[in-house]
Formats: C-alpha cells, sequence, structure tokens
C-alpha cells in the first residue's frame, strides 16, 4: 500500500526567540532536510503544510497551506489529507529531527486499507504526530474545525484508530527519541548530544 508523508510547519517558534524550528541545524543538515532524508525511501511524496510557503521555497518539497485558516495542528492535518496522493499519509512535526525510520516503517506496516488512524499510544496518552491517518477522517475533521475543536485527540473516539504501544515502537526506537520535539534551546542542546551518542553508537568500532 502507498504512503504519502507530510511535515507540519506550523507554530509561533515563540519559545525559539522567533527562530523558525524547521531550518535548525543538526549536524549540517536543517531539520526538515533531515526529516525528508529519513521518510523519502518509505514514501512516494512528502508535502510540507505551512502558512508561510515563501520561507521554504528553495526545499525540494511540495508545499501547500492549511484549508482552515486557524492556529492548529488539527488544521495541518486536515491539509495535508485534503492534498496528498495516497490515502493514507503519515504526519510528522518540523521539530523532531531524532525521527527513526525504522519506528515510522513500524507504524506504516501496521496500517491496513480499514484503519483511519495509527498512532504510537502510552498508558496516558497518545503521539499525535507521529501518526499515520487516512482520508477517511476529513469528514470527522472538518466537523471539528467547523465547531471549533481544535485537539487532534478529539478525532480518535470517532474513527478507527489502531494503537501502537510505546513498548512495541522500542524495538525499533529503544529510547523513543523520535518523540522528542524541540520547543526551546535547551530542548536544541538535548537533541545535539543524543545525536552525537548516537553517531557514537552508530560508527564501526
Amino acid at each position: 500500500m502507498p504512503f504519502s508523508a507530510a511535515i507540519l510547519c506550523g507554530g509561533l517558534n515563540s519559545r525559539m526567540d522567533g527562530k523558525n524550528k524547521g531550518l535548525l541545524c543538526l549536524n549540517q543538515e536543517s531539520f526538515l532536510q533531515r526529516l525528508q532524508r529519513i521518510l523519502n525511501p518509505l514514501v512516494t511524496e512528502i508535502i510540507l503544510v505551512t502558512k508561510d510557503p515563501v520561507l521554504y521555497k528553495e526545499m525540494d518539497l511540495k508545499i501547500i497551506s492549511d484549508v482552515y485558516p486557524i492556529q492548529s495542528s488539527l488544521a495541518g492535518v486536515h491539509a495535508a489529507l485534503s492534498k496528498t496522493e495516497n490515502k493514507h499519509v503519515f504526519i510528522t512535526a518540523c521539530d523532531v529531527p531524532l525521527l527513526k525510520p525504522e519506528l515510522v516503517n513500524c507504524l506504516l506496516e501496521s496500517c491496513t486499507s480499514d484503519d483511519d488512524v495509527v498512532v504510537p499510544t502510552s498508558e496516558k496518552y497518545f503521539e499525535p504526530l507521529c501518526a499515520v491517518y487516512s482520508k477517511t477522517c476529513l469528514p470527522v475533521i472538518e466537523g471539528l474545525l467547523d465547531r471549533k475543536t481544535l485537539k487532534i485527540s478529539a478525532l480518535f473516539s470517532k474513527v478507527r484508530v489502531k494503537k501502537i504501544p510505546f513498548a512495541t515502537l522500542q524495538n525499533y526506537d529503544p529510547e523513543l527519541v523520535s518523540f522528542i520535539n524541540v520547543n526551546s534551546m535547551q530542548d536544541l542542546k538535548q537533541v545535539k548530544k543524543l545525536s552525537k551518542v548516537e553517531d557514537h553508537e552508530n560508527s564501526p568500532h
């Protein structure tokens, strides 16, 4: 089954001193370049969802804007599902530079044509911005957005959700670094430190 991928570049970057998170760098690559490299072998297309397309015009990506002019990740999910060529779309955010291709592949391989959502789940919460969504969710999402219900999790009680436990995903990403969002300069320091550890562990001894 073919998949698309969408990277959401919303948010106000308020805790990053206004720096654009997608264009922050890790090991000489911007976060977006890293995500593109990770996702390319797994999907047939990658799109970027942003309200500021001009900021990313140098990127070799299909760029789209939200259909609903609302500052919300759910609006980004809606835009992605509206504009992609495949029925199922892996959706991530632009600020997760340590996303593991093995973890993404596990989610994709777990997805069947009958699934509306495939989402990582712990006992307490979901990871809705590291999940697979089907176009079958569109009418439900539109209903939520029309009512100004903006949490992605509000969708899950209304569609068919396959929950993938964190314990399963730890077979592919033991520390679950795929879920680390860079929301502050402190987060960026942590991610740089972790990436150096990983580079060392993966280098030939």
